[in-house]
């Protein structure tokens, strides 16, 4: 039997599922009902293992969600994730592939892609995925940082600097960003500028810890 494809969202949890799922049967009718409480509990199941650290067992639940909704982009990434953290990177890499064919705007399945190839040593797939991010997505600094960092992983400090920068604009409180920004100033001959940007990652872990 044909299922129509979920919609192209971000969709993080299983409450978010749910609300995606209960739209589907509203479109489909009522003999799809069963179809989507059953989907909705196997999905929440998957999660749950997952989050216990039962890799197995939710790499096989999310495998049964993928037979039943084949385009649903986020069973696909957390697929990934199992096949990456299980030492299986080419597996990862096509349940990646296969969430952003599905679902391209999806930041976490797009870091997740760059991440797997920085790790795997392929920084011009993770630069080429993280850029492709940014121009979709230009205000999450995740994205720049995954740029910065696989533009650092190329070897190009200078660019990496001007990504950070960019990424600042967007979270200029984050400590990370600016230790990065100080490590790729650095490496750019920029010891001076490497040291202030160092400065500013101490002052905002201080201002969080007193938050």
């Amino acid at each position: 039997e044909h299922r129509s494809p979920l919609v192209d969202r971000d969709i993080e949890d299983g409450t978010a599922l749910s609300r995606v799922l209960e739209q589907l049967a509203d479109a489909t009718g009522d003999s799809a009902s069963t179809t989507v409480a059953d989907l909705m509990t196997r999905w929440d199941d998957a999660v749950a293992r997952h989050r216990a650290g039962d890799l197995a067992a939710a790499a096989a639940t999310y495998a049964e969600v993928l037979r039943e909704q084949p385009d649903w982009a986020p069973a696909w990434q957390l697929s990934g994730d199992i096949a990456h953290a299980t030492g299986d990177p080419a597996q990862a890499r096509v349940a990646f592939d296969r969430a952003l064919t599905a679902a391209p705007n999806f930041i976490e399945a797009r870091i997740s892609a760059a991440e797997l190839a920085l790790q795997t040593g392929d920084a011009g797939r993770a630069v080429t995925l993280a850029r492709e991010g940014v121009v979709r997505a230009p205000r999450d600094a995740g994205l720049w940082r995954m740029l910065g960092r696989a533009q650092l992983a190329q070897r190009d400090a200078q660019q990496a600097a001007e990504t950070f920068t960019r990424a600042l604009r967007v979270a200029p409180t984050s400590a990370d960003l600016h230790f990065q920004h100080g490590v790729a100033l650095n490496q750019a001959g920029d010891a001076q500028g490497a040291a202030r940007a160092w400065q500013r990652e101490r002052r905002a872990e201080a201002e969080l810890r007193a938050a």
